[in-house]
Formats: C-alpha cells, structure tokens, sequence
C-alpha cells in the first residue's frame, strides 16, 4: 500500500483531484515499460487512485489509501458509466459475477427500498511477514430518486488469501476504509478526463 510520500516521488500525469468536507480524491497516470509477451504495447498504463477521509472537526488527513487501476479496465468503467449502461452492467454480469458485481438493496423509511449497484475491484500483496493484505476498490451507484451524490467510491485494506486465480480476496472485516461520495458530474468529469489521459 502506497502513503502520500511514496506518491509524490512519482507524480505521475495528474488527472483530477476532487474534494467535500469530508474526503479528497486524487487521481493520476503512470506508465510503466514492460516485456513485449506481457504487453504488446511495450507499457501497461496505472491509473493511481488516492482517496483521503479528513477527521471533521479539525481538517486533517485522517486515512489514506490508494488502489492502482488497470488502462483497459478503466476503459471499460469509463465507457459504461459515461454511456449510462453502468446498472445494466451489473446485473447481466457484463462486468463480472458476483463477488466482482453486486447489487445491495436497503429498506428506506418510507417503505420502499434504495438498491446499490456495485462493481469491486479485489488486488492485493504479501506484507514483510508474509501475511496476505487485502485491498479492495468499490464503485457504487445508488438508485435513490433525486439523489445528490449517488455514486460512491471506497477502498478498503485488511486481512486477505490467496484466491485461485490469484486475486487477494479479504478475509472478514476491513481494518481501514475510505470512502467518498460523488455526484453525477463529478463522476462524469473523472472519467473523461481519465479517458483523455489514456488517449
């Protein structure tokens, strides 16, 4: 897991930094050289994902996490939120089964129900003892009619195993979450500034 300094010795190209009261979000590129047979294209392109939760009442960076998303795989988010099939997305698998995609219902006082869809992202590392670190990247968009911010974007770092296909899935309860909500704009201007930056 990266901390701000490790960050800031490789800025990378800066995509879009997003902040609320509560939480800030930093987003950059990183292009790294690779083998040919692992990628024709010479390179596999990083988008870092920062997301900072602040202590309310004093301002002050609180928790920190990040999460490093593959070109290709935020092509994919891009295109699908952008083009307003995110939901659909998730509930035919076109994203992925579940674990990867879920929908969470919630009953609401008035006796319906708000359901969030979400897409997941499970990577993780071996920490110097050799145990496994979880962490986890969870976009989400909430259905809830007339709703300010309805996407929402976490990460969460904890406990992890090795899964078969050499995902680290997490084992229990995270041990640090952050999380921020955004609105409709704001996820729109993320994406596509992300999709200029690939391009």
């Amino acid at each position: 897991m990266a901390t701000p300094s490790e960050v800031a010795l490789h800025p990378g190209f800066p995509i879009i930094k997003l902040a609320n009261r509560r939480a800030q979000m930093g987003v950059t590129l990183h292009l790294r050289p690779v083998e040919a047979k692992k990628n024709p294209r010479g390179y596999e392109e990083k988008l870092f994902l920062g997301l900072t939760n602040y202590d309310a009442t004093h301002r002050t960076p609180n928790v920190y996490l990040s999460h490093a998303l593959d070109g290709p795989t935020f092509r994919l988010l891009a295109h699908v939120i952008l083009t307003g099939t995110f939901v659909e997305a998730v509930t035919s698998g076109t994203l992925g089964p579940d674990p990867i995609t879920r929908i969470v219902e919630t009953p609401l006082p008035d006796g319906h129900a708000a359901h969030f869809y979400q897409w997941r992202e499970f990577k993780g590392s071996a920490a110097k003892d050799g145990t496994m670190v979880s962490r986890v990247l969870t976009l989400t968009w909430n259905d809830t009619p007339h709703h300010a911010y309805p996407w929402g974007v976490s990460l969460s770092s904890g406990p992890g195993r090795a899964s078969a296909t050499g995902a680290v899935m997490p084992m229990g309860t995270p041990m640090t979450k952050v999380q921020m909500q955004l609105s409709p704009v704001q996820m729109q201007q993320w994406m596509l500034l992300g999709v200029e930056a690939l391009q």
